[in-house]
């Protein structure tokens, strides 16, 4: 038995596994037309953009909680400094090719709130199967750090989504 829809048609409730309202199209919401000439593309400095928003972002953070902790401003301040040095030597070598593979992969999608909710989605995934091989810790725990993880490579990426060229 064959499936009399063809490619347009409005996508079946059943197949989506959620009740649809009537009236809305789930095709797009989901998925936009395919043009292989249509991709979206950034140069490489806003790589590296990114990447210094995330890691200031982290350094700031822990900046704020080494200071509310009692440590002071002047040890905040090198905490702020330490962690932006190493967090873009080490994310230099681990987040920026991932970031980079990942925006290769979604060239072809143009809504960037979905490239935002991937690299959220790719980066947590990531930090959760790194820290299980390297650093074995309560599931709920390793979520948690993941999570921040992956919620700093949104930022970033969220940080260059006015760089986006559309071809």
């Amino acid at each position: 038995m064959g499936s009399s829809a063809e490619p347009g048609d409005p996508v079946p409730a059943s197949a989506v596994g959620f009740e649809v309202p009537h009236g809305v199209d789930v095709t797009e919401i989901f998925a936009e037309p395919v043009n292989p000439r249509n991709h979206v593309t950034f140069a490489f400095p806003a790589a590296v953009l990114a990447l210094l928003t995330a890691t200031a972002l982290l350094s700031l953070a822990l900046a704020v909680m080494w200071a509310l902790g009692g440590g002071g401003i002047g040890a905040s301040a090198a905490v702020f400094g330490t962690t932006l040095l190493y967090g873009t030597l080490l994310g230099s070598v681990t987040a920026l090719p991932l970031g980079v593979l990942l925006a290769l992969a979604l060239r072809r999608v143009r809504r960037q709130s979905l490239h935002i909710a991937a690299y959220f989605i790719v980066f947590t995934t990531a930090a959760v199967l790194l820290l299980a091989l390297v650093h074995p810790m309560p599931a709920l725990e390793a979520l948690r750090f993941s999570a921040g993880v992956g919620a700093l490579a949104a930022a970033g990426r969220a940080s260059i989504s006015r760089l986006a060229r559309l071809r």
